[in-house]
Order: C-alpha cells, then structure tokens, then sequence
C-alpha cells in the first residue's frame, strides 16, 4: 500500500528580515500563491494544506482555492506549525515546503519524499544542490549543508561550510541547501515536542533541533536550483530567472 502524503505550507507574517513577504506580490501572484502552485503541481501529495495564524493570509489562500489551517500563535518555527497541521490526520509522511520557496519544483518534492522512504531511521528527507558561484557560498541567507558518504546531514550552517583551510574553493564541494522537508509523521510530532537547542537557536534553523537531539536527516542532491526570497533584495533575481 503506497503511503499517503501530506503537504503542509507554513506561513507567518511577521518575517523579520521582510515582514509580509508572504503576501508580497511578484509578477501579478502574491509568493505564497507562487508557493502552493508549486508544491501542488508535485502528483505525490495527496492533500496540500496552508497553516497560518494570520487572517490576511488566510484570506489571500482561500481566495485562490487553497485549504486554510488555522494554527496557534506561539511556534518556534515551521515544522512546529506543521506538526500541528498534521496531528490530528492520518498521512504517514507529511512535507513542509516553507512558504518563501518560490520556486519549488516538484521533483524537488519527490526527492525529499524518496530520501525519506529510503531509511526507516530517517526522521526526515531533504535536499541540497551544489554551489558554484563564491556569492552564493558565502551568502548567509542560503543555507549550506554538509553529509557524509551516505547523504546523512553532518550540519546545516549559515556560514560557509565546509571551511576551505587551504583557499581553494574550486576543489571544495558545497551544498546549498533547499527549504523543503518530508517528515515521517511520527517523527514530526516527536519533533515539536522536543525542547530548542543551543545550535538551532545560535542558527535559527530549525532542522538543527534534529541532530541536536540525535536524529537522522537523509540529503538528496539535485542538480535543480531554487530562489528563495528572504529579503525584499531578492527579488531582482527573479528577473535571471
């Protein structure tokens, strides 16, 4: 029996770095529109949810056709939203696609989906494409991701990891890292009742809590590059895009 899926899209509005950014509007949508037309393109999510504590958005998504969850207030981060989302359904893997990816694609979705099923011990699947340009190494708001030799998450950083002692940045391979994350569900609601830890806080991702606390994240790499926006600076890159 194949195994059902969820797909949860987390948004808030109160973005620190580009306060409603979720509702700010690019090429005629507003991006959290861009969002769900992305991840609802994805033929492995069963069901796509938007899980907001905002009336705003909730409006703008139902009024183009999305299903609302209205959350509470007081989450740390995404995936705790997402857990809440979820509790209450009966899907075995649930997908938060943060609400910033603007350009989800929906292998980018399968592969996190396939990671995840790939390890009964895996908390949960994501993905990471490489990094060429140095901008975008040491750019702090693309998060890097380091594995080993088996795509297990070693650590996600804002800074520029692997650190290159040597300064030969063409023979070190980086990974951009891309927010989208497919949870077992057991492990997503074990993992919103587990308490923040020093490095998550220090870095402000949230998959942190994860190893932090002892588990298993798979990587899948795609050759597939996305644009996140998290500032208002972002968005003359979409015109490369």
């Amino acid at each position: 029996m194949a195994l059902r899926i969820l797909g949860v899209i987390p948004a808030r509005y109160h973005s620190k770095r580009f306060p409603g950014k979720i509702l700010f509007e690019i090429k005629g949508k507003p991006l959290i529109q861009w969002v769900y037309e992305g991840a609802k393109r994805s033929r492995l999510i069963d069901r796509l949810i938007i899980a907001t504590d905002d009336d705003r958005i909730a409006e703008c998504a139902r009024g183009f056709g999305a299903e609302v969850f209205i959350s509470r207030r007081r989450h740390k981060c995404g995936s705790e939203r997402v857990a809440e989302a979820a509790a209450e359904l009966n899907y075995a893997i649930v997908v938060n696609i943060q609400g910033d990816e603007y350009s989800i694609h929906p292998e980018t979705v399968r592969a996190a989906v396939n990671a995840v099923k790939s390890d009964t011990k895996a908390w949960c699947g994501t993905v990471a494409f490489p990094l060429k340009n140095v901008s975008d190494i040491k750019n702090a708001d693309l998060v890097k991701v380091v594995v080993d030799k088996h795509k297990n998450a070693l650590y996600f950083s804002r800074s520029t990891i692997p650190h290159d002692a040597e300064n030969k940045t063409g023979r070190t391979q980086y990974f951009g890292h891309i927010g989208v994350y497919a949870f077992r569900n057991k492990y997503l609601q074990k993992f919103a009742g587990l308490k923040q830890m020093p490095l998550e806080k220090a870095e402000k991702l949230e998959q942190l809590r994860i190893l932090e606390h002892g588990g298993k994240i798979i990587v899948a790499i795609t050759k597939i590059k996305t644009i996140s926006i998290n500032r208002r600076t972002d968005i003359r890159t979409l015109s490369k895009y």
